[in-house]
């Protein structure tokens, strides 16, 4: 009686993780989504119950084109291409590893659907939002943030290698995080400076209150002779472990920020990827070079942008 049970268990789980989930769009849905020749790494469609969503590209992604002539095409989704009257993909079957292009009038299609399993496609449908909106909208705020940057006067910091005075190793920015300690054994852990002057620094001990509240810990603005900052730590490739410098071994200049036109404004808005929303990126010096990290959820997040 046992294995009876389990034996339907299994093809009852078997059924439900492995039968296939279909999603519909128009052709003109698909041609209006793409702005150049370019593969896109997210679609809008319908899905079963005609709510529009959006679908994730991922190996398993099917595009299935059926034309007027009862024909049908399997594509791989994330291979698609369209421009001018042209769609072009990889085809799905088992003589072709190595994904050669075809291509099809668009003209001579009827309709179009995606197919998928729906484990992955619990892992890769979201619900819809204006992507276009949303990325302009981060456009235009940070237009705003350049044109208050390039009109403000701030000081920064350069630590600069006393054996080669001619190679900065590395750069304080108002609004930028570090993780500094003072003499006093004071540390900041991706706090943002929010004021640099001749000889003192005035920086957060942690990003913003969420992220001390996570740690818990108290968030403070401190300020301190810039003369006091013993050691800055830079993070690893690995996001994880950090390597030290200290300061001692370096010659500290402050001087009025150059706002040259090719300068990297220490921070930015981003529309995330997965849902549209636009979060205050800052600037991040790591050890093998610039990222940007933000708060989201009480947690800390990579900038993962261009």
């Amino acid at each position: 009686m046992k294995r009876i049970i389990i034996f339907y268990s299994l093809l009852l789980i078997s059924s439900t993780c492995f039968s296939k989930k279909v999603y519909t769009m128009s052709v003109n849905d698909l041609t209006d989504q793409f702005d150049k020749n370019i593969s896109l790494r997210r679609f809008y469609c319908f899905n079963e119950k005609q709510e529009k969503v959006l679908l994730f590209c991922n190996e398993n992604s099917t595009l299935i084109l059926n034309f007027k002539d009862r024909r049908r095409e399997k594509l791989y989704l994330g291979s698609i291409r369209y421009y001018d009257g042209i769609i072009q993909g990889s085809r799905v079957m088992a003589w072709n590893p190595d994904r050669d292009t075809s291509m099809f009038d668009i003209s001579e299609i009827l309709s179009i659907s995606i197919v998928l399993l729906p484990f992955i496609n619990d892992e890769y449908e979201r619900p819809y939002f204006n992507a276009k909106d949303s990325i302009k909208l981060a456009k235009q705020k940070n237009d705003s943030i350049r044109k208050i940057f390039r009109a403000s006067q701030q000081n920064e910091i350069l630590i600069i290698q006393k054996i080669n005075s001619h190679s900065d190793t590395f750069r304080i920015m108002v609004n930028a995080c570090y993780n500094i300690k003072f003499d006093d054994g004071n540390e900041t852990f991706s706090g943002v400076v929010q004021k640099i002057t001749k000889d003192s620094i005035f920086i957060s001990n942690y990003f913003n209150n969420k992220i001390a509240i996570k740690f818990k810990k108290v968030y403070q603005n401190l300020a301190y002779p810039i003369s006091q900052i013993n050691t800055i730590s830079l993070r690893n490739s690995n996001y994880r472990t950090f390597t030290s410098t200290k300061i001692e071994s370096n010659k500290i200049i402050v001087q009025q920020l150059r706002k040259k036109d090719d300068i990297l404004i220490p921070y930015w808005y981003f529309s995330e990827y997965n849902d549209g929303e636009i979060n205050l990126y800052r600037l991040l010096q790591t050890y093998v070079g610039i990222s940007g990290i933000t708060e989201i959820n009480n947690s800390l997040v990579w900038y993962e942008g261009d």
